[in-house]
């Protein structure tokens, strides 16, 4: 490919990081990991944050600290990790249809689903989108129904411009390599819950009550049966030097945005109207009067990578047996989405050759 959909992006700091994670021996629960939960707390303006092996293990903490059994809430719209967590851990899925304005969970389909067994709600801030979905907030807090926020997509998203979010209520975060920064693979949890956080910090390591750093001085005790989900200092390592960077991270790919919804305002494109506070984790387009695939394989050719985000989930073979009523946005959006590259580290040349690239597709 000339132009891939996403790349990482390193520098020499993450390399000098990672070199001296693995000269000091100590590779997993060490002094990185300490350090990243801190920075990550500090710049989200978190309570509490933990540093997990992916998004779906934090989605699951979350899920498994707030004792959830029962139902859940979840855009089909989504990846099928959102919709995997739950129910990898015991609950019982039930799928909503979106917004066609942000592709995010719509209020009004959820409001049909919720029943006396809806025990939370997960808002996916797609393409890093921070969703405020106050209404929705507000019942669900009248019906003391859990509101949980996949945020794999939305890592230095802001409310309005202005909070962070994952500064307040239940928050998971990824660090996989298409991701805003990147720890190779991983992921956070944040939480302002003193109870939740508790649970997590044992459940995320074995259900064991101190950590591989602590229990060189002290002993410990298995409280709960846990996972194996507990971050490496490898990962860490990177995700030390990448959270340093997030801002101007973030900064070129809404500049990098920008410059899309100039070059294809007159096309026959609907763009994405994400608004204020996004960071644009992926540029997702709506093709009209066209056939979508052909698009996309042209482009193709031409050497641009592209990609669908989502199959909705009541489309697919495992999640349609949680299919309830209708999905006609989510259809209707999914028939003619396609994601174009963006990535922090890419060029003008890239970004151009991509927009020439849109413009002779669609001719």
């Amino acid at each position: 490919m000339k132009v891939p959909l996403a790349r990482p992006c390193l520098g020499d700091e993450e390399i000098s990081r990672v070199e001296e994670v693995l000269r000091s021996g100590w590779l997993t629960g060490g002094r990185y990991l300490r350090l990243f939960e801190e920075e990550f707390r500090k710049y989200v303006g978190a309570k509490y944050a933990f540093g997990v092996e992916t998004c779906t293990a934090g989605l699951m903490l979350l899920l498994k600290s707030l004792s959830i059994k029962g139902e859940v809430i979840v855009p089909t719209f989504t990846y099928a990790a959102t919709a995997n967590a739950v129910i990898n851990t015991g609950a019982r899925v039930i799928l909503a249809d979106i917004s066609e304005e942000d592709y995010g969970i719509s209020t009004e389909d959820v409001i049909k689903k919720i029943t006396e067994k809806t025990e939370a709600i997960i808002i996916v801030h797609y393409g890093g989108q921070a969703l405020e979905r106050r209404e929705l907030r507000e019942i669900a807090e009248d019906r003391g129904i859990y509101v949980i926020e996949d945020a794999a997509h939305s890592i230095g998203a802001k409310f309005g411009n202005k909070k962070y979010l994952g500064a307040e209520g239940y928050c998971a975060f990824s660090f996989y390599p298409n991701k805003n920064i990147t720890t190779g693979h991983g992921g956070m949890v944040t939480t302002h819950d003193e109870e939740v956080a508790k649970k997590i910090k044992v459940l995320r390591d074995q259900g064991i009550t101190s950590s591989a750093w602590e229990r060189e001085s002290e002993g410990y005790d298995v409280v709960d049966a846990g996972y194996s989900f507990l971050m490496n200092d490898i990962a860490a390592a990177i995700g030390y030097e990448q959270i340093k960077k997030l801002d101007k991270l973030n900064s070129r790919r809404v500049e990098i945005a920008k410059i899309y919804n100039e070059e294809f305002e007159n096309l026959p494109l609907i763009l994405p109207n994400f608004g204020e506070g996004c960071v644009y984790h992926i540029y997702p387009v709506q093709v009209l009067g066209k056939n979508r695939d052909e698009f996309r394989k042209y482009l193709e050719k031409m050497g641009v990578q592209t990609s669908i985000h989502y199959l909705p989930l009541h489309m697919t073979s495992y999640y349609s047996k949680f299919s309830f009523g209708k999905y006609e946005v989510a259809e209707k959006v999914y028939r003619r989405i396609v994601s174009l590259p963006i990535y922090s580290c890419m060029s003008d040349d890239e970004v151009m050759y991509v927009v020439r690239a849109v413009k002779e597709a669609l001719k």
